[in-house]
Formats: C-alpha cells, structure tokens, sequence
C-alpha cells in the first residue's frame, strides 16, 4: 500500500534534482538513465545484483511459460517463411506472431538478418530490399515480455530451401557440438564455460569464421541482467537457479569461396542443486543445416533427443 506508481518524466526529473552522489551497477543501467546522474558513482560488487540473479521456484515457472510462447511465435513464424518478404517483412511477421502470443513488448530490438548481413552480430537495419530467397540462410535473435515481467531470449539459424552447402552446414554443426558441449559441461568457471566454446570454434579462424563475442550473459527483468557474464575474462561462478544464455556463433567471409554469413545458436538455461541443466527453450535446431556425421555419439543423441522433445 506504500507504493507510489508515478510517470516517467516525473522519476526522470526527480534523479536529475539529486545534487548528491548516486551509486549505480553499470551492468544495470542504460547509458539514457545514466546520463541523468549528475554526480553517479560507480560500484564494483553490487549484493542486490546476485541476489536477484538467483531465481525461486516460482520465477523459474514463470520464465518456463514466457519461453514457451516464445517457442510457439516463432513456430508460426517460420510457417509464414516464403520467397520474397523483406527483412523488414520477416521482422514484423514475427513480432505480429509475438503478441498474438500475449507478449507486451519485445525484450531487445529484434534481430532479423539476411544472407550476408548475419555476419553481423547485432544488425538491426531491417533492409527492404534484402529479400528472402531460396536457397538463403538467415539469423532471428529475438524476445519478449509477458505478464511476469522478465525477459526472454533466443536465437536461431535458419535456412530457406532443401539443399544447404558443404560449408553452411559445417559451421552450423560446429556451432551447435560448441553450444552442447558448453550445455552439458558441470563447470561452474563462467571463463571456463566460454573457453570450451572457443577451442571448439577457434579453429575456423583459418578459413575467415571468428567466435568474436562472449558466450552468454545473465537474464532476468532486463535481458542483460548479470551475474553471470560467460566470457573468457569473467571470474565468476554459476550458481544454481542463475538464468543465463549459452550463445556461440561463428561469423565471417569465407576465404576461399567469398560467401559471408553468420550463425549463431542460443537458448537460455539453469541448473539445478544437483548441477542438472535444463533449457527455457524448446525450439528445435535447424534439421537440414545439421551433419551428424561431424558429431559424436554423445552429440547426435543430445540432438536427436531436443528435435523429438518440442
């Protein structure tokens, strides 16, 4: 009953007023409110941020509802998929898809990039004139907001057509042993995590393709909400309940043939006490980008396992 709900100007200007130091998490803040501050004064270990990266019971079933409608927008999205919708198309035939599934808002600016432009990690241009045609691969990295408030994530690869060449599926199906190895590892080491990505997708390097990103990063009421941030420079430790994404990605030109795109493959997760791992998502992988012959028996039986679950 204490709580008082004001406008955003209102709050806006009240922080503006303060003439004193403010201290502020800058993994918390967007640049807009920062600027705000007039004296802000920076916190190097934020009890609140760890606290609430630990999720309850109860948030976990809620974040488990979010995805799955998630799942399910991006299902009837890809039943819509046909030759010749822009990107700009693309964009807005998934958000529309979005809030039929009651989602508020998206959680981030949506990611829909074409052929060459998912070489980009964060293209958001939305070109009219880039059209899906057959043959082509392309990359959605999207969310949404529901009722409970927090935030979801996915990405996903796509390929329109039946016939994907040698290379596209070799770095999609590297991609992928990279996000199972990392979903199936009992390292608790955020660094170590990202670095069994890495010596996995290092190699492609030689050939123009480079993992140039960390490998996930905390979520809950913003999309970025961290601890734990899964890179090869962060010294923290996952603990069970923190919802965090595994995301590696391979993006490049390649050297010998000139064809430039990018993949990358996300779901965000969680363990348990028992340090089980367990996947917000359910979408299937890219069944017609996947070699299971580069895979070992460990891998295509995760993989044949997911694609039969959704």
């Amino acid at each position: 009953e204490n709580l008082n709900i004001l406008k955003l100007s209102e709050f806006n200007n009240y922080i503006q007023s303060i003439q004193d130091e403010i201290h502020v998490d800058v993994e918390k803040i967007n640049v807009k409110n920062y600027l705000l501050i007039k004296k802000p004064k920076e916190i190097k270990n934020n009890n609140l941020s760890l606290y609430s990266s630990v999720k309850s019971i109860s948030v976990i079933k809620e974040l488990e509802k979010s995805f799955s409608k998630l799942d399910k927008a991006i299902f009837n999205f890809k039943n819509q998929l046909k030759a010749g919708l822009s990107e700009y198309d693309l964009k807005n035939i998934f958000e529309k898809e979005l809030l039929k599934q009651g989602a508020k808002t998206t959680s981030f600016k949506t990611i829909m990039a074409l052929d060459s432009n998912s070489a980009s990690i964060h293209y958001t241009d939305y070109d009219k004139n880039k059209i899906l045609q057959d043959e082509m691969l392309f990359l959605l990295d999207c969310g949404g907001y529901w009722d409970g408030g927090y935030a979801t994530d996915i990405t996903r690869t796509f390929y329109f057509g039946s016939r994907p060449s040698l290379l596209y599926k070799k770095i999609y199906t590297n991609v992928l042993k990279a996000f199972i190895n990392c979903f199936l590892s009992k390292e608790t080491n955020a660094s170590k995590v990202d670095y069994i990505a890495r010596k996995i997708l290092k190699p492609f390097e030689k050939c123009g393709f480079k993992f140039n990103h960390g490998l996930g990063h905390g979520i809950g009421t913003s999309v970025h909400q961290n601890p734990p941030r899964l890179s090869i420079s962060s010294d923290d430790i996952i603990k069970p309940y923190q919802v965090h994404s595994i995301e590696p990605g391979l993006y490049g030109k390649d050297i010998e043939i000139g064809l430039e795109f990018g993949v990358r493959i996300e779901n965000c997760v969680y363990w348990d006490v028992e340090y089980n791992r367990y996947s917000l998502s359910k979408f299937p992988f890219e069944e017609v980008l996947i070699d299971y012959g580069m895979l070992n028996e460990i891998e295509a039986d995760f993989v044949k396992k997911w694609q039969e679950s959704f």
